[in-house]
């Protein structure tokens, strides 16, 4: 009642039969249940309840096997939810971490495209460079020989 309603008080049989009267629904809201998001005043709500020795599967599995169900699913969903909150935060740290280094890897691929168009046209210079070096080498020896 507390996990699903967020009821506070009259935790009473009368009211949680109510909370049940139509199994098929109230199946589907357990299945359906957001156990991401349980607002911390009812995880408070639920600590004296949890804290209890016999607040386990195998203690109401003597009493009732619904009831041992129904007492290992708000564990776990607590338990589920505890560690979400811890999880939730690394995981939006890491996917921003990602998204970071997606959007740098695509610079990165601009930059290096500029550095090997930059490089094709330092090699052709130094082409140019080399044929011009060439060829005033070949004017010096020409102009030497015309001298001698």
């Amino acid at each position: 009642m507390i996990l699903k309603d967020g009821v506070m008080k009259n935790h009473n049989w009368a009211n949680a039969q109510k909370m049940m009267k139509d199994p098929k629904r109230f199946i589907e809201d357990i299945v359906t249940f957001d156990g991401n998001n349980i607002d911390e005043k009812r995880l408070e709500a639920l600590k004296p309840m949890l804290a209890q020795d016999w607040f386990n599967f195998e203690i109401m599995k003597g009493k009732s096997v619904a009831a041992a169900y129904l007492c290992s699913w708000i564990v776990n969903i607590v338990t589920y939810n505890t560690i979400f909150k811890k999880v939730k935060p690394l995981k939006d740290a890491a996917d921003e971490a990602q998204a970071t280094a997606d959007s740098k890897t695509e610079e990165l691929k601009v930059v290096i495209e500029k550095v090997r168009l930059i490089n094709e046209q330092v090699d052709a210079l130094k082409e140019k460079l080399a044929e011009a070096e060439a060829n005033k080498k070949r004017v010096e020896d020409e102009a030497q020989q015309l001298q001698d």
